[in-house]
């Protein structure tokens, strides 16, 4: 049995609930990527207010706009037919109208945008060879499958390649920004490759991988950024160079999506799902590794597909403006509009500039305000209940010393019932309980044993006075 599961967005999140905000009166799912170590993995739904377009199960997107001087529009869009992005569409595909009236490409010029220039992907692949399936007759085949998914990741995003066996550290085989040439030699290294140990680091490549990312997104200047982790695997975790909490808490923390593809008889199928935060295939059949990479491949196309950035230079110079941007797909056409004021627009405009998506940034810091307010409550709630576990602790022992204080009280409300004492009494008293204190503390009696004291035996009893006298009379 075999299974592709997502993962429920269980972090959904600030980012998610922030852009939501934005959402007009036209919704429809779009893929935005993760903010670095800002935001958790999430497709987030972002619907810029107005200026969503539909016709049928064809349906265009507004995200963001972005406006610059001297005269440049750019739009952040994402197009998509029943729910699947529309690939593939060219600069010619896209006609703009400027108050109702086409105009010519000769006029205005426009570019079709590579999506990079607002945000930036990057792909780790953790390749597992220490189990029985680099013994097997599936393992040509699996390096095959292994190089196909990263070259066709590569066209996308920067993608990395590593294989991983029982040894601390990760084989490193293809780094980012590899060519073409070095993708097609892939799968030969793979298949030669021997493992070095045979206990699985699992947990160390799924550590290490997220690490790797991390670092990534940290050194990448763009505002925008996804990282993505896909592992395969075909066994649990055998090594225990990382401790299962350390994963947790790594998995915790980490905006990076993790997919996990697990395959053969020995698999942990609980250790595997709660490894892959993102997604997971899972299958007992040794040979199912080429559908798991296909199903991901789907997954991670879908995500990315489908987005345009087209931009526009205006042929206005002053007013405001209505836009109506025509999109021509294999399945019919689509509009989106945006309102525009032109105000000190100029010639000059190049429509190669890169843009600048302010709502995208306003959206993220907004988020980023509301992550610290919800990390602070959950710091106060946790500084709550470790007050309340201490005062559990302590409460029999306050309660203790309670009880003598209240016996106390009760004894000093009695002798004040009482009266005072009498003088005498009190002097008494006193030099008694001075005589008392000056006394020496008495020494423990060593002890000692003894033999068993011997029976006693009877006494006679005494003498009558009566015999007495009867002798001092003799």
């Amino acid at each position: 049995m075999s299974c592709f599961c997502e993962q429920p967005k269980r972090e959904a999140t600030i980012s998610q609930r922030s852009i939501e905000a934005h959402i007009g009166v036209c919704f429809v799912p779009v893929p935005l990527k993760s903010v670095g170590a800002l935001f958790g993995p999430t497709l987030v739904a972002a619907v810029v207010a107005a200026g969503c377009g539909s016709s049928g199960t064809l349906r265009v997107t507004k995200v963001a706009v972005s406006t610059q001087k001297p005269s440049n529009l750019a739009f952040y869009l994402d197009v998509r037919d029943n729910g699947k992005p529309v690939p593939g569409l060219q600069e010619k595909d896209f006609r703009v109208y400027e108050d109702g009236k086409l105009v010519n490409a000769k006029k205005a010029k426009r570019a079709l945008l590579e999506a990079d220039v607002v945000s930036a992907n990057f792909a780790i692949v953790q390749v597992d060879v220490s189990g029985p399936i680099a013994d097997s007759e599936y393992y040509p085949e699996l390096a095959e499958t292994v190089a196909h998914f990263a070259q066709d990741l590569n066209d996308r995003q920067e993608v990395a390649v590593n294989a991983f066996d029982g040894n601390d550290e990760v084989a490193p085989f293809l780094a980012f920004g590899a060519g073409k040439e070095q993708f097609r030699k892939f799968a030969e290294g793979l298949r030669a490759f021997r493992p070095r140990t045979r206990n699985s680091n699992l947990y160390g490549a799924v550590y290490q991988g997220i690490s790797a990312l991390e670092e990534k997104l940290n050194n990448t200047a763009v505002s925008e950024k996804q990282a993505t982790l896909i592992v395969f695997t075909d066994r649990a975790d055998l090594s225990h160079t990382v401790g299962i909490e350390q994963m947790k808490e790594k998995l915790k923390a980490t905006p990076v999506q993790v997919y996990i593809i697990g395959v053969g008889e020995q698999i942990n199928r609980q250790e595997l799902t709660m490894l892959g935060r993102t997604g997971t295939y899972l299958s007992n059949d040794p040979k199912a590794f080429k559908k798991g990479f296909e199903e991901i491949n789907q997954k991670l196309v879908s995500l990315a597909d489908g987005r345009y950035v087209f931009s526009f230079c205006s042929t206005k110079r002053k007013g405001s403006h209505k836009l109506e941007i025509q999109i021509e797909t294999p399945n019919g056409d689509v509009k989106v509009f945006h309102k525009f004021n032109a105000a000190g627009f100029k010639n000059g405009c190049s429509p190669k500039t890169k843009p600048v998506f302010e709502e995208i940034d306003a959206m993220k810091a907004e988020a980023v305000a509301q992550q610290k307010e919800l990390d602070a409550k959950e710091q106060e709630k946790e500084a709550a209940e470790a007050e309340a576990a201490a005062a559990a602790i302590k409460a029999p022992k306050e309660s203790g010393k309670s009880a003598s204080k209240d016996n106390a009280k009760a004894g000093a409300k009695e002798a004040a019932k009482a009266g005072p004492a009498p003088a005498s009494a009190k002097t008494a008293s006193n030099q008694t309980s001075k005589e008392v204190s000056k006394a020496p503390a008495p020494k423990e009696a060593a002890q000692v044993d003894l033999p068993p004291a011997e029976p006693e035996e009877p006494k006679a009893p005494p003498p009558s006075k009566t015999a007495k006298q009867a002798v001092d009379n003799e």
